[in-house]
């Protein structure tokens, strides 16, 4: 997909596509991660788009304190979102902290985006 825009939008101009320093999300893409995200729950959405927000990994800790849900809850939400490989985890100063894959926090970030521009 993104080697399609690529060569269609940039005249096959790697280097020219990389000035930009953001990530462009075909149309197809978005497509694709809407569907995913109509599978999830309101509060995993939630949790997703506040961890989207964040230019540093969030504690596990935080994403508690954050969710408003049990603490069983929360483990619960957590252990999905890994699952489903949208949550990535990593040990860091002796604390799990965890971070989107830049695919959907830029998904996320434009998305909601635009409907806090609408309101």
């Amino acid at each position: 997909m993104v080697a399609t825009t690529i060569q269609e939008l940039f005249g096959r101009q790697v280097a020219e596509f990389m000035e930009y320093e953001t990530l462009i999300l075909p149309e197809a893409l978005q497509t694709e991660l809407e569907q995913q995200l109509q599978h999830l729950s309101p509060v995993e959405i939630r949790i997703m788009e506040q961890i989207a927000d964040q230019s540093q990994p969030i504690s596990t800790g935080e994403i508690i304190r954050r969710s408003g849900l049990s603490i069983q809850e929360s483990v619960n939400l957590i252990q999905s979102l890994k699952k489903r490989l949208l949550l990535d985890g990593k040990l860091e100063d002796n604390l799990t902290v965890f971070t989107l894959n830049p695919i959907w926090k830029q998904y996320l970030k434009n998305k909601f985006k635009g409907i806090n521009e609408i309101r």
